[in-house]
């Protein structure tokens, strides 16, 4: 099925089935749908590349997943977050470029100049840092951009609500009789990382638990969680629990714990953040806080579309974090807590 079968079917010329498959204000309303359903029910399907030369639209918007030596953010959305963006795009009848940009590759390469040069209509950037060289080319570029977990002034920001999460962790902790909780912290480049502490900083503050607050800093990795951990069970006052800002520190908390003959939960309890899948079957399941990052994904898109269209949609959008209890955290029996 070709416009011109199309066109032949409907009686009108081959220009008006391609203006009125491109949505031209130059076709009658009626007629553009009469067209439509014919296109619709012959199963009629245009050349993506012939559209494009049409309409001047790439269709397509960029992913770039930027690493940093050892840090790898995406673990910390996983197929859920691809799954959301996915869908999103293709619902729309976009397609997605995505990019993996090491640090050094950063030093030359422009975001935007690439965005340029494959004609994407709009970008995400997942795992941006303080320290990125590009942080203003960003802000000020004329393609729209979404950054997932950093906020940047003027730039599309989606994250889940990293306060309301890590005080759905502390509160919990709190609940079980948990007074003395340390902190496994993030690296400082990462303001969720950052969010997260500083929430922990303010809840013990409140809490009156200003004398058990302590801080040890990690760098997202299950490594660092382990030698960070060893640190802290050389220090004279040992917690009741830890929490890491993520998972993967946590689970190098749990590995520590073990080898130093500390039972977890009895002995120490241990809560993470992100709800990675090696968190689910590791031994014991990790207790952790969980965020949707399928409508992470999905909200992201939905921000580019919307600035596509020349709209103005909210810069910020936190999506709802959820606790997910497994078998790593248990009660203090100690008559004298409050």
């Amino acid at each position: 099925m070709t416009i011109k079968d199309i066109a032949r079917l409907a009686g009108v010329t081959h220009s008006t089935v391609s203006r009125s498959l491109n949505d031209s204000p130059l076709v009658a309303t009626a007629t553009k749908e009469r067209i439509k359903k014919i296109a619709q029910d012959t199963g009629y399907s245009p050349n993506s590349f012939a559209r494009r030369l049409v309409t001047r639209r790439s269709n397509t918007l960029g992913v770039f997943f930027l690493s940093r030596g050892e840090l790898n953010f995406m673990e910390n959305f996983g197929t859920e977050f691809l799954d959301g963006i996915a869908t999103a795009s293709s619902s729309n009848g976009y397609d997605l470029l995505f990019f993996t940009m090491t640090r050094e590759l950063s030093q030359k390469k422009s975001y935007i100049g690439l965005c340029r040069e494959k004609h994407v209509e709009g970008v995400i950037f997942i795992g941006m840092t303080s320290d990125d060289p590009q942080l203003e080319e960003i802000a000020s570029s004329d393609i729209p951009v979404c950054i997932i977990d950093f906020q940047l002034e003027g730039v599309g920001f989606v994250s889940t609500d990293n306060e309301k999460g890590t005080r759905l962790a502390l509160d919990y902790l709190w609940s079980k009789g948990h007074r003395k909780i340390a902190y496994i912290g993030g690296p400082t480049v990462a303001p969720v990382a950052m969010i997260r502490e500083r929430c922990y900083q303010n809840y013990m503050v409140e809490k009156g638990l200003g004398p058990f607050l302590e801080i040890f800093r990690g760098d997202f990795t299950t490594k660092s969680g382990y030698a960070q951990t060893l640190d802290l069970l050389r220090s004279e006052k040992l917690p009741s629990a830890i929490m890491a800002a993520n998972d993967y520190m946590a689970l190098g908390s749990v590995k520590a714990l073990k080898e130093k003959g500390l039972r977890v939960p009895q002995d120490m309890s241990v809560v993470g953040y992100d709800n990675v899948l090696a968190g689910e079957y590791a031994d014991p399941g990790l207790t952790t806080v969980g965020q949707d990052s399928t409508e992470i994904g999905l909200s992201a898109v939905r921000y580019l579309f919307d600035k596509i269209q020349n709209k103005k949609p909210p810069l910020t959008r936190l999506i709802n974090p959820c606790l997910v209890l497994r078998d790593s955290v248990s009660s203090v029996h100690n008559k004298d807590v409050p």
